[in-house]
């Protein structure tokens, strides 16, 4: 049976959370909260898959925002000493390779070495069973970089609403003009339904979040 994800990070969240207990190591110095490692444990129970599930090397398009995302914030946090919203955010990631199918072998990687500063021994040993040798120790592996651009999301969801009622939810690109938001959500048949015999009053876009409009009559 391939190693998993889940019974891998798992382990590597038992060990912070031993570390956090018996104190004198790197998780316990940056303060990683019991309820918060325990909150993730509980979140990789509910399922698991295969680290060998998933062919390729790269990063898969569904998933890569995600992972430049997770990289950024992961380092970010762990430099302001903000551990537990850190591992809130590694959690995002393995549901995110749960709701995918699995890991691909970049994917596992980048996912040990962002827990590395939590759990290194356990890390350590994951790092080798993926290839690497005793000479190439993760702790003196260079962190994983991001590329800002690629932190963006292509997409969003956005709300559309008629005198203050939710009517529909579009998927739009991130970089939509307002004049083709507002065509697109006019364009939805339950808010034609909702303006269907009324004025059209008002129309606002607010970028990445939502269209509001107001008609009378």
């Amino acid at each position: 049976m391939g190693l998993t994800v889940k019974d891998a990070v798992l382990q590597a969240l038992e060990q912070a959370r031993g570390e956090r207990l018996s104190g004198g190591r790197l998780a316990a110095q940056l303060g990683v909260s019991r309820a918060a490692v325990h909150k993730a444990i509980g979140a990789l129970r509910s399922g698991g898959l295969a680290i060998d599930g998933v062919p390729g090397e790269g990063y898969r398009p569904e998933i890569e925002t995600l992972m430049h995302q997770t990289i950024k914030k992961v380092g970010s946090d762990i430099e302001g000493l903000k551990m537990n919203t850190a591992i809130a955010q590694l959690m995002t990631l393995v549901n995110a390779l749960y709701d995918n199918g699995g890991a691909t072998k970049a994917e596992f990687e980048t996912l040990v070495q962002l827990l590395n500063p939590f759990a290194p021994h356990m890390t350590e040993e994951l790092w080798e069973k993926l290839g690497h040798t005793h000479a190439q120790q993760l702790a003196y592996y260079p962190w994983p970089s991001y590329d800002e651009a690629k932190c963006v999301e292509a997409t969003v969801e956005i709300a559309v609403q008629v005198n203050g009622k939710v009517k529909a939810r579009l998927t739009v690109p991130a970089d939509i003009t307002a004049e083709d938001a507002i065509a697109a959500a006019k364009a939805e048949p339950a808010v034609a339904a909702a303006l269907e015999g009324k004025t059209l009053v008002k129309e606002i876009y607010v970028k990445g979040r939502l269209v509001n409009l107001a008609a009378k009559g």
